[in-house]
Order: C-alpha cells, then structure tokens, then sequence
C-alpha cells in the first residue's frame, strides 16, 4: 500500500505490535538530506495510561486492521 497516512489512521511498528494512531506529518527540518526527504509522521499511544508521542519514518509503520476500534485513544489533543 503506498498511500499516505492522514491523522486518526490507526498504524503499528512493523517490529513490533505497538499499536498507534498517526496525529500528523513530522516537518522537522534535519541536517541529513536523505532523512529530510523521507516521510515522517507524528504518532501518539498510551503507556500504562500515559500520553506518548514519537516520529517515525513510513517504512517503519503499517496500517491495523481497516476495522481496528481507536476509539480507545480517546481525546489525544
């Protein structure tokens, strides 16, 4: 699949079964060229109840199942 992730996709480590939803693109300017064209994106999980957020690069994520319930993540703002 080589569309985009839009905000509220739920997605996951392809190494791993950590669950996320994407909050956005990742326009963080990088010293690396290679890096700086690459998508990145913003993503948001809880962690034993707490609000964690990383940036990964697209080749890292994978879309959940397209029935997959976020309702979980609940208000992320």
């Amino acid at each position: 699949m080589n569309k985009q992730f839009k905000p509220g996709d739920a997605v996951k480590l392809k190494i791993s079964d950590m669950q996320m939803m994407i909050r956005g693109i990742a326009n963080i300017p990088s010293e690396q060229e290679s890096i700086a064209k690459k998508e990145r994106y913003e993503c948001v999980w809880y962690d034993n109840a707490k609000l964690q957020h990383a940036i990964f690069s697209k080749e890292l994520l994978e879309w959940l199942a397209p029935n997959y319930d976020v309702l979980h993540f609940g208000n992320y703002e």
